[in-house]
């Protein structure tokens, strides 16, 4: 009988790893995917600012690998998920009421779930691109 529950709990815990592992597999997945689809275009495939729309905007566009370096080494989360769904203001993404990209993250989201499962699905599609610029800092 303690074979048996110790082999559950083996089996058990190695679930739960590959699990794990998957979940963050997909979500850099996610998090890559929303970049090239919503930032690339100005900050380029790199996150070095020379994407294809860069040239013709009138201000600089920013290096997203040097944001925690330029935030004394400590990745700014919060304030660059503000900045993706449009409660902090940047002169090149547009006003607060409409970011470059719009209503992008929740037109993608079907508009027949209640507005908290449709905000939570983009919570989950911000926090994958947070993640991927954060694993995109320069060291």
């Amino acid at each position: 009988m303690h074979q048996k529950l110790c082999l559950v709990a083996v089996v058990g815990a190695v679930f739960m790893c590959t699990s794990s592992v998957i979940v963050a597999a997909n979500q850099a997945v996610v998090g890559k995917g929303e970049y090239l689809t919503n930032c690339a275009s100005c900050h380029g495939t790199t996150g070095t600012g020379g994407g294809p729309v860069a040239a013709s905007l009138n201000i600089k566009v920013t290096d997203l690998t040097q944001l925690a370096k330029n935030n004394g080494g400590e990745f700014p989360s919060a304030r660059v998920y503000t900045v993706i769904d449009g409660r902090d203001e940047v002169q090149g993404h547009g006003s607060r009421d409409m970011p470059v990209w719009g209503d992008d993250y929740l037109a993608k989201t079907s508009r027949d779930e209640p507005i908290a499962n449709r905000e939570e699905s983009v919570s989950k599609r911000i926090h994958a691109l947070v993640d991927y610029l954060k694993a995109i800092q320069a060291k």
